[in-house]
Protein backbone atom coordinates (compact mmCIF):
# COMPACT_ATOMS: atom_id res chain seq x y z
CA UNK A 1 0.00 0.00 0.00
CA UNK A 2 1.26 3.49 -0.82
CA UNK A 3 1.17 6.23 1.75
CA UNK A 4 1.59 9.94 1.29
CA UNK A 5 4.66 11.60 2.75
CA UNK A 6 2.67 14.78 3.28
CA UNK A 7 1.76 15.40 6.90
CA UNK A 8 -1.93 15.26 7.62
CA UNK A 9 -1.51 17.74 10.49
CA UNK A 10 -2.58 21.32 10.16
CA UNK A 11 0.42 23.53 11.03
CA UNK A 12 -1.22 26.80 11.98
CA UNK A 13 1.93 28.11 13.70
CA UNK A 14 3.94 27.97 10.48
CA UNK A 15 1.31 29.96 8.60
CA UNK A 16 0.92 32.59 11.32
CA UNK A 17 4.69 33.09 11.62
CA UNK A 18 4.52 34.50 8.08
CA UNK A 19 2.04 37.25 8.99
CA UNK A 20 3.07 40.87 8.48
CA UNK A 21 4.63 42.60 11.49
CA UNK A 22 1.39 44.59 11.90
CA UNK A 23 -0.13 41.44 13.41
CA UNK A 24 0.51 39.95 16.85
CA UNK A 25 -0.10 36.28 17.61
CA UNK A 26 -0.29 34.34 20.83
CA UNK A 27 -0.83 30.61 21.31
CA UNK A 28 -2.74 29.52 24.41
CA UNK A 29 -4.55 26.29 25.30
CA UNK A 30 -4.89 24.95 21.78
CA UNK A 31 -5.83 28.19 20.03
CA UNK A 32 -3.99 31.04 18.35
CA UNK A 33 -5.09 34.58 19.09
CA UNK A 34 -4.32 37.06 16.31
CA UNK A 35 -4.56 40.84 16.55
CA UNK A 36 -4.03 43.18 13.62
CA UNK A 37 -5.55 46.05 11.68
CA UNK A 38 -7.82 43.57 9.89
CA UNK A 39 -9.36 42.42 13.17
CA UNK A 40 -9.15 40.01 16.03
CA UNK A 41 -9.16 36.30 15.31
CA UNK A 42 -9.14 33.09 17.27
CA UNK A 43 -7.80 30.23 15.16
CA UNK A 44 -7.82 26.53 15.94
CA UNK A 45 -6.46 23.59 13.94
CA UNK A 46 -8.42 20.66 12.61
CA UNK A 47 -6.73 17.83 14.48
CA UNK A 48 -9.16 15.17 13.27
CA UNK A 49 -12.14 16.55 15.17
CA UNK A 50 -13.24 19.45 12.97
CA UNK A 51 -16.42 20.16 14.95
CA UNK A 52 -14.53 20.13 18.27
CA UNK A 53 -11.88 22.49 16.89
CA UNK A 54 -14.58 24.85 15.61
CA UNK A 55 -16.36 24.83 18.97
CA UNK A 56 -13.07 25.60 20.75
CA UNK A 57 -12.50 28.59 18.43
CA UNK A 58 -16.02 29.92 19.10
CA UNK A 59 -15.71 29.48 22.88
CA UNK A 60 -12.32 31.23 22.95
CA UNK A 61 -13.49 34.10 20.74
CA UNK A 62 -16.49 34.69 22.98
CA UNK A 63 -14.31 34.61 26.10
CA UNK A 64 -11.71 36.95 24.55
CA UNK A 65 -14.34 39.50 23.58
CA UNK A 66 -15.92 39.40 27.04
CA UNK A 67 -12.52 39.81 28.73
CA UNK A 68 -11.58 42.74 26.49
CA UNK A 69 -14.97 44.38 27.08
CA UNK A 70 -14.14 44.56 30.80
CA UNK A 71 -11.14 46.75 29.94
CA UNK A 72 -12.22 48.75 26.89
CA UNK A 73 -15.26 50.84 25.99
CA UNK A 74 -15.44 49.35 22.48
CA UNK A 75 -14.19 45.97 21.35
CA UNK A 76 -14.21 44.85 17.71
CA UNK A 77 -15.82 41.61 16.70
CA UNK A 78 -13.62 38.56 17.31
CA UNK A 79 -13.71 36.15 14.37
CA UNK A 80 -13.50 32.43 15.12
CA UNK A 81 -11.75 30.32 12.46
CA UNK A 82 -10.74 26.67 12.17
CA UNK A 83 -7.86 25.85 9.80
CA UNK A 84 -8.26 22.60 7.92
CA UNK A 85 -7.02 20.64 4.94
CA UNK A 86 -10.59 19.62 4.14
CA UNK A 87 -12.90 22.68 4.10
CA UNK A 88 -15.53 20.81 2.07
CA UNK A 89 -16.35 18.84 5.21
CA UNK A 90 -17.08 22.05 7.09
CA UNK A 91 -20.80 22.40 6.52
CA UNK A 92 -22.84 23.36 9.55
CA UNK A 93 -19.93 24.32 11.77
CA UNK A 94 -20.32 27.10 14.34
CA UNK A 95 -17.52 29.09 12.66
CA UNK A 96 -15.75 29.48 9.35
CA UNK A 97 -13.45 26.68 8.20
CA UNK A 98 -10.49 28.08 6.26
CA UNK A 99 -8.18 26.03 4.07
CA UNK A 100 -4.75 26.13 5.69
CA UNK A 101 -3.27 27.52 2.47
CA UNK A 102 -5.54 30.59 2.78
CA UNK A 103 -5.22 31.19 6.52
CA UNK A 104 -2.53 33.87 6.36
CA UNK A 105 -4.41 35.71 3.61
CA UNK A 106 -7.70 35.44 5.53
CA UNK A 107 -6.40 37.12 8.68
CA UNK A 108 -4.08 39.69 7.11
CA UNK A 109 -5.74 40.89 3.91
CA UNK A 110 -8.88 42.91 3.56
CA UNK A 111 -10.19 46.15 4.94
CA UNK A 112 -8.95 47.71 8.14
CA UNK A 113 -11.68 46.94 10.67
CA UNK A 114 -9.92 48.15 13.80
CA UNK A 115 -9.38 51.92 14.07
CA UNK A 116 -5.77 52.94 14.77
CA UNK A 117 -6.52 54.23 18.29
CA UNK A 118 -8.34 51.02 19.23
CA UNK A 119 -5.55 48.91 17.75
CA UNK A 120 -3.02 50.79 19.87
CA UNK A 121 -5.14 50.23 22.99
CA UNK A 122 -5.60 46.55 22.20
CA UNK A 123 -1.88 46.12 21.53
CA UNK A 124 -0.94 47.70 24.88
CA UNK A 125 -3.52 45.59 26.70
CA UNK A 126 -2.43 42.46 24.80
CA UNK A 127 1.25 42.99 25.62
CA UNK A 128 0.40 43.73 29.26
CA UNK A 129 -1.55 40.47 29.53
CA UNK A 130 1.25 38.51 27.85
CA UNK A 131 3.92 39.98 30.10
CA UNK A 132 1.98 38.81 33.16
CA UNK A 133 1.74 35.21 31.92
CA UNK A 134 3.81 32.67 33.84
Amino acid sequence: MFRTTRSSGVDVSAELRELPTSHLTYHHEGAWFVLGPTGLFVVTADDGDLRGAAELAVANSSRLRADLAKELAWVPFVDALVATHNPEAALRLPCIAVPLSLLRYTVSEGPRTVPEATLAQLTRLWLSILSNQP
